[in-house]
């Protein structure tokens, strides 16, 4: 694992310009679970449950602050929402713009970078105290149904996730590709950083793992989550069952690995789940 990340650690400091190496499938794949005889999740039933009030009827994009706060964001008004674990309530509300279509956060410090699905990136800095907030438009487009945004602390970057239109050429139309945005320059990676293929597989949010630093991607269609490690190959594919996940939208993680899920409401009431990790 130490050399894995030493290799992706020096491809960020050429700011990813060439993808990384990936085995793909032989064939595409469709069953769902451990390739590695064991399961880091067990998804049937959550260790804990939070109904949401309406106002997050439409929660995107989650992270962790905390043990008792979740930062969440819908994925129509520009809105970040302080959301109390302990008491069911949000304490706080920080607008951050115009109304558009926003899709996942990621927060990197006192920063918090929220993720359009045109590609376009939305920074605001000092988030908690004075919001300062500055937009930057990148290479990707609409087109591109950029849905997935997260912080990658091996490379320092941004990692996005694209739901559609892949534009690569040696890509199908069942690979899916992630990309980088660096920090620093504030643009993203010329080329994909990995690319994976799944079928039936539309990428609405991603997540690093903090312990493997193996890479969580989440699919509201056909609610699927998919883990692989940090050259692309598949480690583990979970099948989200139940009235539970009515529509998985966001996803982020606990310092000791528990994984927490956001639902839509689509008909119901939208929510955040947690699953305690179990690790090997």
């Amino acid at each position: 694992m130490k050399t894995i990340l030493t290799i992706c650690t020096g491809c960020c400091m050429f700011f990813f310009c060439c993808r990384a190496k990936i085995k793909k499938p032989v064939k595409e794949t469709t069953a769902i679970g451990s390739l590695m005889g064991y399961e880091n999740y067990r998804f049937q039933t959550a260790d804990a449950s939070w109904d949401l009030p309406t106002s997050l009827n439409e929660i995107s994009g989650i992270g962790l602050l905390n043990d008792s706060i979740m930062l969440c964001q819908e994925d129509e008004n520009a809105m970040l929402y302080l959301y109390n674990l302990s008491t069911g309530q949000v304490d706080k509300t920080i607008p951050f713009g115009k109304s558009n279509d926003y899709e996942d956060l990621a927060i990197v410090g006192a920063d918090v970078y929220i993720l359009q699905s045109n590609g376009s990136i939305v920074q605001v800095a000092n988030y908690l105290q004075l919001p300062v907030i500055t937009k930057f438009k990148t290479t990707l487009e609409g087109k591109n149904d950029t849905e997935g945004l997260c912080y990658d602390s091996v490379s320092g970057s941004l990692l996005v996730a694209c739901k559609d239109k892949q534009d690569v050429a040696e890509s199908t139309v069942n690979e899916k590709l992630i990309y980088t945005f660096n920090l620093q320059q504030k643009i993203y990676s010329g080329k994909p950083l990995l690319i994976f293929q799944e079928k039936d597989f539309s990428p609405s949010a991603l997540a690093v793992h903090p312990v493997t630093g193996n890479i969580f991607i989440l699919s509201a269609k056909k609610r699927k989550l998919v883990e692989l490690n940090r050259q692309g190959s598949f480690i583990n594919r979970y099948e989200l069952k139940g009235k539970m996940f009515s529509q998985p939208e966001g996803i982020t993680f606990s310092a000791n690995g528990d994984v927490y899920i956001s639902n839509e409401a689509d008909g119901g009431k939208a929510n955040i789940l947690r699953f305690a990790y179990q690790s090997k």
